[in-house]
C-alpha cells in the first residue's frame, strides 16, 4: 500500500466552477487526517480565482499546485475539435484522458470532479483499492439501469459499442487511477486516440469504461453518492434488476463519504435540491459565499426569464386558434 501522503488528489476545474470547487476542496481538507498534495488541472481560470483557491493552503496542511492543461496537450489533440464530438460534455471532462501523460511518475492518483462534497477522510478510499486493477470506482447505477431498460437504445449501445454485456460500468467523476498497472498492462495506449473511433454517448467516461473493461474494481457506493437530480435518479436506481446494487446505494446514502451533484440540478442553482444542504453547510462563512449567492441569484433570474418567455409564447400560440 502506498503512503497516503504520496497519493495526489487531482481535480479538473473551469473558471465558472472555481468558487464551487473552493467549497468542494474545503470540505475535503476539513475531513482529511493526513497531509495532502492537490493538483488542479485547468485551461482558463482567472488569476483572482487561482489566488482564492490558493488561500486554502493557509488554513490547512496541504500543497495546491495548478497545471495549465495547455502545457500538456499534445500537438495532435485539439480540445475545441473534441468538443464537437460531445457538445454536452464540459471540456474539463476531457482532461481525464490525459492523466497518464500529466502524471508519468505517479503510481496512483485520486481523481475527483469539482461538483462534490467530501464528508469523510478522502484517503480512506485507498482501503478499497484492488492493486491489480487500473480503475477503482463506483458503479454508475443510473446509466446501468438505462442499459437494462433499453432507454435511448442503451442496451444495444452497451453490447455493440462498449462491448459490455454484463453492464459493468463505472461513474468516472470519482475514481482511483492505478497508473502503475496502467503502464504495465496498457503501455503505449493514448486514451484520446479513441475519441474519434466511435460516437460515444458519454464521451470520456465511455472511453475509460471501454478501454479498462477488464480492469475495474467496483468500490463501496458511499464514495460516489449521486444526488436525486430533480427527482430523476432515485426512481431509476429503484428499478435496477440487480437489487443488491440498489440496496447498497440506499444504505450508503445514509452516511455518504462523497456526495456528487451529477446532472443539471446543482445546489448553487437550486439550494433545496436533494442533499444540497450539505453543500451550503460548507459554503457558509467562506470568502466565496457572496460569489455563490450571486451565481444563485443570476441563475434564478435566468430561470424566471425563461419561464416568462415560455409563458408568453404559449399565450401567443393560443391567440392564433
Amino acid at each position: 500500500m502506498d503512503d497516503k501522503n504520496e497519493v495526489p488528489i487531482v481535480f479538473s476545474v473551469s473558471d465558472f466552477m472555481a468558487p464551487i470547487f473552493y467549497v468542494s476542496l474545503r470540505s475535503l481538507l476539513i475531513n482529511k487526517r493526513e497531509k495532502c498534495r492537490i493538483f488542479v488541472l485547468y485551461r482558463h481560470i482567472s488569476s483572482q480565482n487561482l489566488e482564492i483557491i490558493k488561500t486554502l493552503e493557509d488554513d490547512f496542511e496541504c500543497n495546491i499546485e495548478f497545471f495549465n492543461i495547455k502545457n500538456y496537450l499534445p500537438d495532435s489533440l485539439d480540445i475545441e475539435n473534441l468538443k464537437k464530438f460531445a457538445p454536452h460534455i464540459t471540456e474539463e471532462s476531457f482532461f481525464r484522458l490525459l492523466l497518464p501523460e500529466i502524471f508519468p511518475k505517479e503510481d496512483k492518483i485520486i481523481f475527483l470532479d469539482a461538483d462534490i462534497i467530501v464528508k469523510k477522510n478522502i484517503f480512506d478510499i485507498l482501503q478499497e483499492v484492488d492493486e491489480s486493477k487500473v480503475i477503482n470506482a463506483c458503479r454508475d447505477l443510473v446509466i446501468t439501469q438505462g442499459a437494462e431498460a433499453g432507454t435511448a437504445d442503451l442496451d444495444n449501445y452497451f453490447i455493440n459499442i462498449l462491448k459490455n454485456e454484463k453492464r459493468n460500468y463505472f461513474q468516472a467523476g470519482i475514481f482511483v487511477f492505478n497508473l502503475r498497472v496502467f503502464r504495465k498492462n496498457y503501455s503505449g495506449i493514448k486514451l484520446w486516440d479513441y475519441f474519434k473511433k466511435e460516437k460515444w454517448q458519454f464521451a470520456d467516461q465511455d472511453i475509460l469504461n471501454f478501454v479498462f473493461s477488464d480492469s475495474i474494481n467496483f468500490i463501496n457506493p458511499q464514495w460516489n453518492i449521486l444526488h436525486d437530480n430533480d427527482g430523476r435518479h432515485i426512481p431509476i436506481i429503484r428499478k435496477l434488476k440487480e437489487k443488491e446494487w440498489s440496496e447498497e446505494y440506499f444504505e450508503a446514502r445514509k452516511n455518504p463519504a462523497i456526495i456528487h451533484y451529477a446532472g443539471n440540478q446543482k445546489p448553487w442553482f437550486v439550494p433545496n435540491c436533494d442533499l444540497g444542504i450539505h453543500f451550503w453547510a460548507y459554503a457558509r462563512n467562506t470568502v466565496v459565499y457572496e460569489i455563490l449567492i450571486s451565481i444563485l441569484v443570476n441563475g434564478v433570474s435566468h430561470a424566471i426569464v425563461d419561464q416568462t418567455v415560455q409563458y408568453l409564447n404559449i399565450k401567443k400560440r393560443r391567440k392564433l386558434f
